[in-house]
């Protein structure tokens, strides 16, 4: 691993301009809207400022933070909806649950990745937007070398619950 010098400056204009752009995919990408996903990719800038003195490397702080942040949003946006739901609401037309949801496919695999366990929500993610396995290994806080195991087992109780909850594909 790299690390940064400290004498020298971080240029945050060229960080973000930079990291933003795929934060925001990664964010919108999980949540199924951009606006949110450009929400998540904000939040994780402001998080690093307030966190910079305890990071040592930005892009992959920021890859992992994004990646927590659009899924803990994920879970709540499905709680909700299922609180909604037992209290008899209609979801109104500005309703986010609404516009989260586009097809079916991909509410099933949210559905799905909410009740991961969260490393394996966070390294089927990180896998899914081409992230490299050190960047997966940094993202999921585990060792390199275990990252092709976690990741096959991850994979694995995602297809044992989506067959489990829709048949098989």
């Amino acid at each position: 691993m790299e690390s940064r010098p400290e004498t020298h400056p971080v240029n945050w204009d060229a960080l973000f301009r930079e990291q933003y752009p795929f934060l925001v995919r990664q964010a919108a990408r999980i949540l199924g809207n951009q606006s949110e996903g450009e929400d998540i990719a904000v939040e994780a800038f402001v998080r690093l400022m307030a966190e910079r003195s305890a990071v040592r490397h930005y892009g992959g702080w920021l890859k992992r933070c994004v990646l927590h942040l659009a899924l803990d949003r994920l879970r709540a946006n499905h709680r909700r909806a299922n609180r909604e739901k037992l209290a008899g609401a209609t979801p109104g037309a500005d309703n986010q649950e609404s516009r989260l949801i586009a097809e079916q496919e991909q509410a099933r695999v949210r559905w799905i990745l909410t009740r991961l366990p969260h490393r394996d929500a966070v390294l089927l993610m990180g896998r899914a937007e081409g992230c490299s396995y050190r960047e997966l290994a940094e993202m999921a806080g585990i060792r390199l070398t275990s990252v092709g195991a976690m990741l096959a087992k991850a994979e694995e109780r995602f297809k044992e619950r989506y067959e489990r909850h829709y048949g098989t594909r």
